[in-house]
């Protein structure tokens, strides 16, 4: 799958999720520098990590975060955490999903964190970097080349 599959993907999950009420990615100060009101409910972002690739497979790994805004006093902070933990545990359990077997499987899960304050804003919420295993296609045929490029001695 292409990064804009995946993004698109996590995108998809954002909009049929009914807690869901934001989707982003890309750098996480782009979130947090925002003080755009429409970011009010959870809000799933995630960010392209770099990846490995070996002779038949590739990883690919995504940061994401899953968030919410705390009430200035604090008073929702344990609400919060477990709102954003259940959708966290609903996109993990989507994305492993038989369905998308044929594309990727979930190769591994860091330690879900929970974070209070992190980023400067009065978010709460869970983040985790998700590894995606695909088959890796080392052909050179599937190269988009006109011919294959020769080496003068």
């Amino acid at each position: 799958m292409t990064h804009n599959q995946y993004i698109k993907l996590f995108n998809d999950i954002g909009d049929v999720h009914e807690y869901i009420n934001t989707f982003g990615n890309g750098d996480i100060e782009k979130y947090t520098n925002n003080e755009d009101t429409s970011k009010y409910g959870q809000t799933l972002w995630v960010n392209v990590l770099p990846k490995t690739i070996n002779e038949t497979t590739q990883n690919k790994d995504y940061v994401i975060w899953v968030m919410d805004f705390v009430n200035e006093d604090f008073s929702n902070e344990d609400e919060v955490l477990s709102d954003t933990e259940r959708t966290f545990d609903d996109i993990i359990a989507i994305l492993r999903s038989d369905y998308y077997n044929d594309f990727f499987i979930i190769e591994q899960i860091s330690k879900p964190e929970p974070f209070v304050e992190r980023y400067g804003t009065r978010v709460a919420g869970w983040t985790s970097t998700i590894t995606f295993k695909e088959k890796f296609e080392n052909d050179v045929c599937q190269a988009v080349i006109s011919e294959i490029p020769t080496i003068t001695i």
